[in-house]
């Protein structure tokens, strides 16, 4: 059965890494957004059009929704697939910050959009990172959230 889950980059209860362990578990897929300012709360089930978008593509068999690979950082970029998927409009966000979720100051960069896939230069000292996109519907999904040891 596939999933749909919103989170906060600031969520103090759940923070990232702890729910990258979660959207790795569904056999049936998982697809997100990551809200970079959104703390932790349950507002987004009014607040999102993309849980509503899921919801009619799984129960109704209305539009799929984007399913974005997995990130993959190699040399000074990271590039992740839209798997056919256009983007109107793109960011990476990260940061280079351990401690509290909540404290973490998050950046974005523009990205590059060139055959189908996303792509930034991994900022210096980057420890943590994460794609958004809208697809043509205006719709904001995310990628995976990925952690880099050290940059």
């Amino acid at each position: 059965m596939p999933i749909f889950a919103v989170t906060g980059a600031k969520d103090f209860a759940y923070p990232l890494e702890s729910f990258a362990k979660t959207y790795a578990l569904p056999a049936g897929g998982c697809s997100f957004r990551i809200m970079p300012d959104m703390g932790h709360g349950g507002q987004f089930l009014t607040s999102t059009p993309e849980a509503v978008a899921f919801l009619d593509a799984v129960l109704r068999g209305g539009q799929p929704i984007p399913a974005p690979g997995r990130p993959r950082v190699g040399g000074a970029a990271v590039t992740v697939a839209l798997n056919g998927t256009v983007a109107k409009s793109a960011a990476f966000h990260w940061t280079d910050a351990d401690g509290p979720s909540t404290s973490r100051p998050w950046r974005s960069v523009a990205v590059t959009e060139t055959d189908g896939e996303l792509s930034a230069t991994v900022p210096a000292g980057m420890r943590i990172g994460y794609f958004t996109f809208q697809d043509p519907r205006g719709l904001t999904f995310s990628s995976a959230a990925f952690t880099l040891e050290t940059r």
